[in-house]
């Protein structure tokens, strides 16, 4: 069972920590922010058991998010739950995070005086020994923290992304994401930019893009689409820098159009 003599059902903690990123220039920056940090953030849920060691880690919630929310987001920890844990065990967590299996928090003060006094020295007792057992967690997030911070000197280059594989590691960004730049791992666990679609009226993809360069579009001449306005380059467009709108018109009898003259 546990290592914590004194609470022998507690066989592990949970808590949040929070990440500062930069303010999102693309997503609604209200949700990213903390009111309690109050800096724009993402924040992470880690599991450890009673030894210090990581069981489990849940990130990417975002910043206007509490503890108690993120937790209910979280894949459910229980017997025979996408997070198997057996009955009669808890996690020790923070007053925020629900009272009920498999978690255990302390006492409340409008719950402690509504005890009769010979229970009331034992309910702050169990406080404090949930808050003494807790800072295993703590301790547990620090040294994630200083691992992460390393992280940031090594840095993403472009046309990559960071994920947590048990190691951090650098993988290709996903074929509708590029990164043209480089990406510091504390920004964003994605390749911050979308292909664009090129899905426009009379618009056909001439080229996909690459790692680290958007799609670029043509109007279908083959249709009859031409663009409303000339871009630089007369046989594609790039969307991200100029704009692709195309429309439909009609050439003199005899005539056809051809991508050169687009």
């Amino acid at each position: 069972m546990g290592n914590w003599e004194k609470l022998p059902m507690a066989v592990g903690a949970i808590d949040g920590t929070s990440t500062e990123i930069y303010r999102p220039l693309v997503e609604p920056q209200e949700l990213y922010y903390s009111g309690h940090r109050h800096f724009h953030c993402v924040h992470t849920q880690v599991v450890i058991d009673n030894l210090g060691k990581i069981c489990y880690i849940d990130a990417g919630f975002v910043g206007h998010q509490n503890d108690a929310q993120q937790f209910a987001m979280m894949r459910s920890i229980g017997r025979n739950a996408e997070l198997d844990f057996p009955e009669g065990i808890v996690l020790l967590a923070d007053k925020i995070y629900p009272n009920r299996y498999p978690l255990m928090t302390p006492y409340t003060r409008q719950q402690i005086q509504r005890k009769p006094d010979n229970l009331k020295r034992r309910c702050r007792k169990i406080n404090n020994l949930i808050k003494e057992y807790r800072v295993t967690v703590e301790h547990s997030i620090g040294e994630l923290k200083n691992y992460r911070v390393m992280l940031l000197y090594a840095g993403v280059t472009t046309w990559e992304k960071y994920v947590i594989t048990g190691n951090l590691r650098n993988v290709d960004c996903l074929s509708e994401r590029y990164q043209p730049f480089r990406l510091w791992s504390n920004v964003s666990g994605e390749c911050l930019y979308v292909k664009s679609p090129c899905e426009g009226e009379g618009q056909v993809v001439l080229n996909n893009g690459s790692l680290i360069e958007d799609r670029t579009c043509r109007c279908d001449y083959t249709k009859g689409y031409m663009y409303i306005k000339q871009p630089k380059q007369n046989c594609s467009c790039n969307p991200s820098e100029e704009d692709c709108s195309c429309y439909i018109t009609k050439c003199p009898h005899g005539s056809i159009l051809s991508q050169g003259i687009l």
